[in-house]
């Protein structure tokens, strides 16, 4: 990939075959141990495209993302693939008032105003005017084997706000039909206890009516039979 940087790493190869071991590797760094002669090393590039690459599939909701290394103050990776991190001389641009890119040069200015970036604090967005426009603006740390770098994520206001509002009446909808079918299900419920206790009222009328028609038909019987003894006590009589 053109315009991208590249982290070279060193190996040194020593005639000594012996595997030094944590404690000696530290005194060969600081140059308190002589492991012999060396004979060559092996030289390791790991070029940084593949940051920008990463950045860009990211899901930035309209907004942008760039890496800066924290000594050097250099811009590492940004998620605009038009973006080129190396000038035609194959130099780095830096993250302050001389990148040629307006975005990264406004930001900076407002996350390391002295263009030093070592002790940019993780923060939360905040809501800053850039280039015109408001934006949230997130700082966060990006350890990436040895590479101690800053993120920098700006997202303009109004793309915010219309993702909040589109969950807000994504919510406002769900409450609305999760509000209507229990008030159906109410109304179910309430209309079969109704219909139930119609039923139950009716068969209540009903074996109430049948008691009373039994009592009169029982009250006529004896009444008859009273009767039919009277007349019966009246003919011996005679």
């Amino acid at each position: 990939k053109p315009h991208c940087l590249k982290v070279m790493g060193l190996v040194p190869l020593y005639k000594n075959l012996t595997i030094p071991k944590e404690e000696q590797k530290k005194l060969i760094r600081s140059g308190d141990l002589d492991w012999g002669p060396r004979i060559g090393a092996w030289v390791v590039g790991f070029k940084l495209w593949f940051l920008s690459d990463y950045l860009a599939h990211l899901e930035v909701k309209g907004g942008s993302i760039f890496l800066v290394e924290r000594v050097s103050s250099i811009v590492v990776a940004s998620s605009d693939t038009s973006y080129a991190t190396l000038s035609p001389d194959d130099l780095p641009y830096r993250a302050n008032n001389t990148n040629p890119n307006e975005h990264i040069k406004s930001v900076s200015a407002i996350v390391a105003p002295q263009g030093d970036w070592k002790n940019v604090p993780d923060k939360d967005p905040v809501e800053k005017d850039i280039e015109g426009k408001l934006q949230f603006v997130q700082t966060f740390s990006f350890d990436f084997h040895g590479l101690e770098l800053v993120g920098v994520y700006t997202v303009p206001r109004d793309n915010m706000l219309a993702q909040l509002d589109k969950k807000a009446t994504e919510t406002v909808l769900t409450s609305i039909i999760v509000n209507s079918t229990f008030c159906a299900l109410m109304l179910a419920a309430l209309f079969c206890w109704g219909f139930r206790r119609a039923g139950q009222l009716y068969q209540a009328e009903r074996a109430q009516q049948k008691a009373s028609e039994k009592r009169v038909i029982q009250a006529a019987g004896a009444a008859i039979t009273c009767r039919f003894s009277m007349v019966m006590v009246n003919l011996r009589d005679f």
